[in-house]
């Protein structure tokens, strides 16, 4: 058994309704084969990855996680706040996968086994938020929204038509949320937005897919959309058809940039994000870094 490396098996065993779990044993098979030794830990509560990486995972020699985006969130928050470099492999397991897509990673959960135990790591970049961490996304706002209040019957027959008649009620109903953005440029973008993203991903939700000639996973470099309110309602088709037909210069209330980190203010007021579709609650200002490269994904 000396010649075996050592690999941490982080669960989230509720994750995506359990689908990951009764592959659990064939998964410890094949890491055997491969050579590795599996510790094993299930997550119970929020945060548990978090700690588990925190505290075990510099004795490892890979860390795998099984669960969906948040899960992964949390192991590399871990790695992040520990300083720890130890490559992470991810069986995606969860209801969005936006992770995996962007990475070129199985979701089918065998063949996400074997592929971490037979691939080369990549490297990609961890952004850091005050003290919190993400891997593809930091988000504000509720544009997001769309795609959970637009059935996939409606879209699949009426397409982008479809987000325009569902979210029309809801966007009516936004609050804004006041932000001065300034980029690495020294450019200053202020305004009541109802959406703000700093992303690491060519795919948000499920939703919008950015160009894959912007986004280079491993570049040090955030994609960064900011989305007014809607003057009037042709505004608001505008800004619905050009974020899903990548067209961002259709509408003067979408601002699209790229920078490597973000100094952020929200005036008086605290702000609810969401990393990687976690919440968490910003202070007043803050600033959003990128952390080139820091991360291994094996997958």
């Amino acid at each position: 058994m000396d010649d075996y490396k050592k690999l941490l098996f982080i669960i989230n065993p509720v994750s995506g309704r359990k689908k990951g779990l009764p592959y659990v044993t064939d998964i410890i098979r094949i890491f055997f084969e491969y050579g590795y030794l599996t510790t094993t830990m299930l997550t119970t509560a929020r945060g548990d990855a978090i700690n588990f990486t925190i505290e075990y995972g510099r004795d490892f020699d890979l860390i795998v996680c099984l669960g969906g985006d948040g899960t992964l969130n949390e192991v590399c928050t871990g790695l992040g706040k520990a300083g720890i470099h130890v490559p992470v492999g991810y069986i995606p397991a969860g209801s969005t996968n936006d992770f995996a897509e962007c990475h070129g990673l199985s979701t089918k959960v065998l063949e996400a086994a074997v592929n971490i135990m037979e691939k080369e790591a990549h490297p990609s970049d961890l952004g850091k938020m005050h003290d919190g961490y993400f891997t593809y996304v930091a988000a504000v706002g509720s544009l997001a929204s769309l795609s959970y209040s637009t059935s996939q019957k409606m879209k699949n027959r009426f397409g982008h038509a479809a987000y325009f008649t569902g979210a029309l009620p809801i966007i009516l109903k936004l609050r804004t949320t006041y932000l001065k953005v300034t980029d690495d440029q020294g450019n200053v973008y202020e305004g009541d937005y109802i959406y703000g993203s700093a992303l690491n991903s060519t795919s948000l939700a499920g939703t919008f897919d950015i160009p894959k000639k912007y986004v280079d996973v491993s570049d040090g470099i955030f994609e960064v959309f900011l989305v007014k309110k809607p003057k009037n309602i042709k505004d608001f088709y505008n800004i619905v058809t050009g974020m899903f037909g990548q067209n961002y210069d259709k509408s003067d209330s979408i601002q699209f940039f790229r920078s490597k980190s973000l100094h952020i203010e929200t005036g008086e007021e605290e702000t609810d994000w969401t990393l990687d579709g976690e919440h968490y609650h910003a202070p007043t200002s803050f600033d959003i870094d990128n952390m080139h490269q820091f991360v291994s994904i094996k997958g």
